[in-house]
Formats: C-alpha cells, sequence, structure tokens
C-alpha cells in the first residue's frame, strides 16, 4: 500500500504474463487499518471465476451468547459480496433447524464489499431453556437467487437459562 494516500493496488499474478486486477486498482481504498491487534485486519478475498451479481454472506451474530426466556433480539452484520447493489432482501434464521423465520429487509443500499447491521424484525420467542444453535442467512437478494450460495449461513450457538439473577456481592 501507500502509507501517504491509504491507496493500494490489489490483484492475482497468474503466470508471466496473465494477472487479474480488483477494479479500481492502484486507487483501491485501504480496508486495513494500522491497530497491531487483530481488531482491524481486513482483507480482499479472490474467487476462482466471475464475481455473481448478487451474494450475500452473514459475517456474524451478535446475540448475547447467554440469554433468558421470552423475546430476544437476532442481532448481527451481513456482507455483499455481489456486484451489484443490494436494495432489498429476506433475512432469515432457524433455530435448532426448525422452520425458517422469515422478514424482507427493504429500502436499504448495500453497495459491493459493503456492510449491514441488522436485527431482525421478527424477534426469537425462547419458551425453555437449554442450549441452542441459531443460523442465520440472506436470500431473495434483489428478487434474484444467491450467486454463490455456499458461504450464505452463519451459525452460533446460545444458552438460554429460565431467569436471570442478580448477584450480590460479599464484602467483608
Amino acid at each position: 500500500g501507500y502509507a501517504a494516500t491509504k491507496q493500494v493496488s490489489a490483484g492475482i499474478q497468474i503466470d508471466a504474463t496473465t494477472a487479474i486486477v480488483v477494479p479500481k486498482s492502484p486507487d483501491l481504498a485501504a480496508i486495513a487499518g494500522t491497530d497491531p491487534t487483530p481488531a482491524d485486519n481486513s482483507y480482499y478475498e479472490f474467487r476462482v471465476g466471475t464475481q455473481p451479481k448478487f451474494d450475500m454472506t452473514t459475517t456474524e451474530i451478535t446475540t448475547n451468547p447467554y440469554i433468558i426466556v421470552g423475546n430476544n433480539a437476532i442481532t448481527g452484520s451481513i456482507l455483499n459480496n455481489g456486484s451489484e447493489a443490494v436494495t432489498s432482501f429476506d433475512l432469515n434464521y432457524t433455530v435448532d433447524g426448525g422452520t425458517a423465520v422469515t422478514s424482507p429487509i427493504t429500502g436499504v443500499n448495500i453497495a459491493p464489499s459493503g456492510k449491514y447491521a441488522f436485527s431482525h424484525p421478527i424477534a426469537w420467542n425462547v419458551d425453555k431453556p437449554g442450549v441452542k444453535k441459531i443460523v442465520v442467512w440472506a436470500s431473495n437478494i434483489n428478487g434474484n437467487p444467491d450467486g454463490y450460495p455456499s458461504d450464505d449461513n452463519r451459525a452460533k450457538t446460545i444458552v438460554v437459562y429460565s431467569r436471570s439473577i442478580q448477584k450480590t456481592p460479599l464484602y467483608e
């Protein structure tokens, strides 16, 4: 990269005469920061073949891993891996492989390589304690199927408790 401008040139050199360059190189904005910890590590990913127009992947589920019985929000972030901006999609989740809970998301504008932080519009109504597996994914992207479905899902294990107990410190 170029420290003064925070611009980089990115691509893949296949052989002495063939290379593939990321569009906008060498004036591509650097996506990794300068923090010495992994906190801001980011990278460009290269896949074999042509990038699909519509491709989204759930990058993280931020729902607390310890919740109590009742209504709980399913939150996280999703990445547009496609070459087109996303203006609508269906956001889905399942619990322990059950029936999918789906809600349309409209009125967004997620640029290629852009992230979208979500809170699923339909809360998860947990009725009993236990260990649960949540899976989240996007579908119906701008009315189209996902062009690379193998990277769609993200899963997280959640521990559900029957009640919350207030902890009281003991001072001697």
